[in-house]
């Protein structure tokens, strides 16, 4: 059933960028007479409210790309009007606590995405007039905001954009002049925020796009980029976070996204026939921290026979390692087979003792 008619008769108010936090819904609306601002909802008529706007939203508003919660049942967005600039603001939940953080000033148009990583705001603003749009970080108290690091030097600006938080890093795509558009992390501090790869060597770009979180041995991120800076060399990556384990996965007609994660199981919109027609493949993470696509298998964590002692435990990138205990006789009960799944690369060996 309808809570509020916020924009009353026909019209509509569009409400967007709905947002859970404290047991609130916090979302953007509409209304002819007040223009865009915020609310809050708790599900009611009578509770379902308009936040102050602190600055006059009669001109044209633009909101952050998302509302973000945060420690206590609050949330930052970003506000930005014409001719006025853009501000980032917090609240929780009333016009008593709804202050500004900071005014970005009239040289930013839009506030950039926000994120949390653990429990501090990083997003991307156009905020001092010698640094170009870049990185900052803020713990969600007035007059907390910092630059986390210059990443185009002096003026120029790296764009960051897609911000995607894994492993206590946020992903980014950005631009420092030197390696093109590529992917890097940030821990939040200048000292952390470093060059994931670079995929396509020199000034050239590979554009990662489709930043997917992870929370495996195998990785904390897929992507799609491309290794000659063309799309149509596009592949899926997964990283841990350096170069060094950022491992591409390639589709032979082709890749068109990565679609999502779920539990261990990365979906991909790919062609792998000369169709060229996309089709939903799976790319598996497995326990070991390997990962393997359809018609691989995961390898098993070997269990070490009677006769064995285990030398080295399944790690990320190796099965367990068995020695011999010198003691004699046949595995397991001494009768009937004990089978173990090994896995080699894409291979499957099954071992049978007698």
């Amino acid at each position: 059933s309808q809570v509020r008619d916020i924009f009353a008769g026909s019209a509509s108010s569009d409400p967007e960028k709905l947002t859970p936090s404290g047991g609130y819904v916090y979302f953007v609306a509409r209304t002819l007479l007040l223009g865009q601002g915020l609310y809050r909802s708790d599900s009611t008529f009578a509770g379902t409210v308009r936040l102050t706007d602190l600055v006059s939203s009669l001109t044209s508003v633009l909101f952050s790309q998302r509302l973000l919660p945060i420690a206590g049942n609050g949330l930052v967005f970003g506000k930005s009007i014409l001719l006025l600039g853009s501000r980032l603001y917090r609240s929780f939940g009333s016009d008593a606590t709804t202050t500004e953080l900071v005014d970005l000033g009239t040289r930013d148009d839009e506030v950039g995405e926000l994120v949390d990583l653990d429990g501090s705001v990083v997003f991307s603003a156009l905020l001092s007039s010698g640094v170009g749009r870049e990185l900052y970080i803020s713990d969600g108290s007035p007059g907390s905001v910092a630059l986390i690091r210059d990443i185009a030097s002096g003026s120029a600006s790296s764009q960051p954009s897609s911000l995607t938080v894994s492993q206590s890093y946020v992903y980014f795509v950005a631009n420092d002049g030197i390696h093109g558009t590529e992917l890097w992390r940030s821990n939040g501090t200048a000292a952390g925020t470093e060059l994931v790869c670079d995929i396509a060597s020199g000034t050239a770009s590979s554009a990662p796009h489709n930043l997917t979180a992870l929370d495996h041995a195998a990785g904390a991120l897929a992507f799609i980029a491309s290794p000659t800076g063309n799309a149509g060399d596009n592949k899926v990556y997964i990283t841990n976070g350096s170069c060094a384990g950022t491992q591409a996965e390639s589709f032979s007609g082709g890749v068109g996204g990565v679609l999502g994660a779920l539990q261990n199981v990365i979906y991909v919109a790919a062609s792998n026939d000369s169709s060229g027609e996309p089709r939903l493949h799976a790319v598996s993470l497995c326990p070991n921290g390997t990962y393997v696509t359809e018609g691989g298998a995961c390898t098993a964590c070997r269990s070490c026979q009677a006769n064995e002692t285990e030398a080295e435990p399944c790690g990320e990138q190796t099965n367990t390692v068995c020695a011999a205990s010198g003691l004699s006789g046949g595995g397991g009960d001494g009768g009937g087979s004990d089978t173990v799944l090994l896995g080699f690369g894409l291979e499957v060996v099954v071992v049978s003792s007698i």
